[in-house]
């Protein structure tokens, strides 16, 4: 997901969206995980008089080993974060 500064400019106000999921290769070196289902990334820029206000969320599913059992746990998460960016 790619947002040019001239897009930004332009637009004022920019939100995109993803989905993207992990197979197994990609999460087979961490043991604790079992499989990454999905995740959804969300991010809104506003350009403000040279600053870029941006605010990501991220949520998604991971199957995790329990830590007591060694049994497959569904773990859900989000997480939302922002950044101002000068230009």
């Amino acid at each position: 997901m790619i947002i040019e500064k001239s897009e930004l400019i332009n637009y004022k106000h920019i939100e995109k969206s993803y989905d993207f999921t992990l197979d197994e290769e990609d999460v087979k070196n961490v043991k604790d995980i079992i499989s990454f289902e999905y995740a959804k990334v969300k991010v809104e820029a506003d350009y403000i008089s040279e600053l870029a206000l941006i605010k990501i969320h991220v949520k998604g599913k991971m199957i995790l080993r329990s830590t007591r059992t060694l049994k497959p746990v569904d773990y859900y998460f989000s997480e939302r974060e922002e950044l101002t960016c000068s230009f």
